[in-house]
């Protein structure tokens, strides 16, 4: 006689292996000093990761953001390892174990306003290579 009973087990709810991502609120000082570099060039401001990042107007792609006191900008995967390696900049890991590889951290709060215009600059040369996101 065949059962009534499914063969399916009770589902249970879902749980991620996966920690959530830290958040770091940006600072005040260090948020009015990038965006009065960004206020001058082909970008736009939109809300990502908690913080504020920025994205050029040409492509739609996402170039870096304030991430507590420090920048994170985008320079490639290649260059991000090189900058790392040389001490300039740390990886940018939000999630444990989940680096975004193009992107690093420089110590924004630090930095003088050319360097810190330099390193924006050296995000948007970066960004300008890559292909036009589609729209969603």
């Amino acid at each position: 006689m065949p059962s009534s009973q499914s063969s399916k087990s009770p589902s249970k709810p879902r749980t991620s292996s996966r920690e959530a991502p830290r958040m770091e609120r940006p600072d005040a000082e260090v948020l009015a000093r990038v965006e009065a570099v960004m206020a001058v060039l082909p970008v736009y401001r939109r809300a990502m990761f908690g913080t504020v990042a920025w994205w050029l107007e040409r492509n739609a792609q996402m170039l870096g953001c304030v991430w507590g006191v420090d920048l994170n900008v985008r320079v490639g995967e290649v260059e991000a390892q090189r900058l790392v390696a040389s001490g300039k900049a740390r990886p940018f890991e939000p999630m444990a174990g989940r680096p975004m590889r193009e992107y690093v951290l420089v110590p924004a709060s630090t930095l003088r306003p050319a360097a810190l215009k330099r390193w924006i600059v050296r995000a948007i040369e970066f960004t300008e290579t890559l292909a036009a996101k589609q729209g969603k």
